[in-house]
Order: structure tokens, then sequence, then C-alpha cells
């Protein structure tokens, strides 16, 4: 029998996060049942690092693609958190146009 194995990411998160200055997106499809909104946004929330009060008084905006209303977002610091409506755990299957707008965004801006 094979067995999962599961890592912790919050240390190496929270260094990523503190010690550079790069842009770090997490996104996730509304529809999500792998990784859900409530789940990422909770873990964000507790998330324990020099932006996590700015995270946690942030509010969602609307993110409108091609005049759509294609989802929302909060900033804090360099953490981008997206969620993307009509969309499941495989975003960029189910909303290619907006997934390469997001990247195209976040690289080129």
């Amino acid at each position: 029998m094979r067995h999962l194995i599961f890592n912790d990411v919050t240390i190496p998160f929270v260094r990523l996060l503190d010690n550079f200055t790069i842009p770090v997106l997490i996104f996730n499809g509304n529809n999500d049942w792998l990784v859900n909104n409530e789940g990422l946004f909770n873990f964000l929330n507790d998330l324990i690092w020099s932006g996590q009060e700015e995270y946690r008084r942030a509010r969602f905006t609307d993110i409108h693609s091609d005049g759509k209303l294609v989802g929302s977002f909060k900033r804090a610091k360099n953490l981008f958190h997206v969620k993307v409506y009509n969309a499941g755990h495989f975003v960029y299957q189910d909303q290619p146009e907006f997934s390469l707008d997001l990247l195209s965004r976040l690289l080129y801006s």
C-alpha cells in the first residue's frame, strides 16, 4: 500500500514572504474541492509573518478581465491572494484566458 506524505510548507513559505521582495501569487478556483477557499483563507489569515495584520485588514477587491467579473483578490506586502470564479482545482483549464491575464499582470506590472 502506498502512503501519502504531506510536508508542512509553513516555515519555508513564511521565509519566502519575509525575506524576499518577489511577488507571491496564491490562487484557486471558487469551486475547488481539494484546496477550498475557506481553508486557504484561514491558512493565510492565521499565518504568522510580517504582513499578517496587513493581510487581515485587507479586503477582497473584484477583478475584471475582458469586461467580465472573473474573481477577487487581496494583497498584503508581496502576497497576492486570488479567488478565481467559475473554476475548480485546475484553474488554467477552467479559466484559461483569465489565467494568462493573471500571470501577465503579475509578471509585467
